[in-house]
């Protein structure tokens, strides 16, 4: 093979693989659209949960604009490519995109949901542009025969998992596929916050309408709260937050490849004009790969850190029932204690008298005690709020925009063979 042949094929090694690139780019673009997706009831309905939602919804958007972007930039760096090499020999060139570096991955269904483009070819002196790609329309078929697949296939179901299934009468519905995936999405918080509606919710609703009729204390009912808090299911948002961290992963990948694709293409390219100007460009794409990968990470994290603290606080709301519980016994005992004084010693009316004071004495400090305690519950699950909410709206990371070529010569005839340097 003569020289010239040799460094064209390299040429065209390198043009798939950014052409790949592309198409890897858009299937990462559409598999984080789906992840980031999470069902609106996950989130719960406490108000500060509301603005989680939105900044995540917000902050996944991000992510997908610059799979989209990262996409169009690599999408153009290949067909450039491409045309280079076919003016270079002076031959048509077929394009093929070289999707190995994502081969047999987690997220190559997503990629082939794209569907394959149409076979183009980039003939000399032409303008090469490639064939638009399908983008398809259904999610892909994931098999679950991995720990990953799993997660994967559990979340194409978890937008139904608070429908309810009819089952005949006597089935066993601990064992249907819904109580499954609701067990292995059920996180210990939710866990300890639906013992406590189960055991005890009942209960402490009729304790707090009697407080309420008789004027013991004035307050938000906890059971309102625990109302609130119970609807989140944490559990999906993990999940979901740890599956966007494989994006990342897939990001680094094509990075990793593209940095060994460059190394290969230096081999056989030693001009000193467009080769050199190339090289500089690749690796400020290297660069956007690290910053998204980067950001997609970051959305991942702190996905997980907000599901961990939306679990923390449906403990914290258990506990708040639980000690509610307690506060309620506690009234209704010294108001109880209060209404037996006033029908005691009514033969010695200033006994009676002191003994009535006394009773709504100590019935209105244990109302008082009542109300600070209910209160400093509910400010330690602010507390917590505060502490450990996730910051999705963090503007370091905002939208990444790809670079700038810092130089054009590498779009026209500078591709001249220079002196090869031989592969050790």
């Amino acid at each position: 093979m003569s020289t010239i042949n040799v460094e064209t094929a390299a040429l065209v090694r390198h043009a798939s693989g950014r052409y790949g690139d592309a198409m890897a780019c858009a299937g990462i673009g559409r598999y984080v659209r789906h992840v980031g997706a999470v069902p609106d009831f996950a989130w719960g309905s406490l108000e500060w949960a509301q603005k989680w939602r939105t900044e995540w919804a917000e902050a996944c958007d991000d992510r997908v604009r610059e799979a989209s972007l990262a996409s169009e930039r690599f999408g153009d760096v290949g067909e450039t490519l491409y045309q280079v090499a076919a003016n270079y020999a002076e031959a048509d060139i077929g394009v093929e995109a070289d999707l190995s570096a994502l081969a047999g991955g987690p997220l190559m269904p997503f990629v082939d949901a794209l569907g394959a483009p149409p076979s183009g070819v980039a003939r000399p002196g032409g303008d090469f542009q490639a064939p638009d790609r399908h983008t398809g329309a259904v999610i892909p078929s994931i098999p679950d025969d991995t720990p990953v697949n799993h997660d994967l296939n559990m979340l194409l179901k978890d937008g139904s998992i608070i429908q309810q299934d009819l089952y005949p009468k006597g089935a066993d519905l601990s064992k249907t596929p819904k109580a499954q995936l609701r067990a292995e999405l059920m996180t210990e918080g939710r866990r300890k916050l639906w013992e406590f509606i189960t055991e005890w919710y009942d209960d402490l609703q009729t304790a707090e309408k009697l407080v309420r009729q008789w004027g013991v204390v004035e307050g938000t009912s906890s059971t309102g709260l625990i109302d609130e808090a119970s609807a989140a299911w944490p559990g999906i948002i993990a999940n979901r937050a740890n599956l966007l961290r494989l994006g990342a992963n897939a990001y680094r990948t094509l990075r990793e490849n593209m940095a060994n694709q460059v190394k290969d293409l230096q081999q056989y390219w030693a001009s000193p004009g467009a080769a050199s100007a190339y090289v500089i460009y690749a690796s400020s794409l290297g660069r956007y790969y690290d910053a998204i990968a980067d950001n997609l990470q970051w959305l991942g994290d702190e996905g997980v850190e907000a599901a961990k603290t939306i679990d923390s606080l449906q403990l914290s709301y258990a506990n708040v029932g639980y000690s509610h519980i307690g506060v309620i016994a506690t009234q209704l005992q010294a108001y109880n204690e209060a209404a037996a004084s006033l029908s005691k010693a009514t033969g010695d009316p200033l006994k009676a008298l002191g003994d009535a004071l006394t009773a709504l004495t100590d019935s209105l400090i244990e109302s008082w005690k009542a109300a600070a305690n209910k209160a400093g519950g509910t400010l330690a699950v602010s507390d917590k709020v505060i502490d450990r909410a996730p910051h999705f709206d963090n503007n370091n990371h905002a939208l990444e925009l790809p670079p700038s070529g810092p130089s054009n010569e590498w779009r026209g005839d500078g591709w001249k063979p220079g002196t090869r340097i031989p592969t050790p």
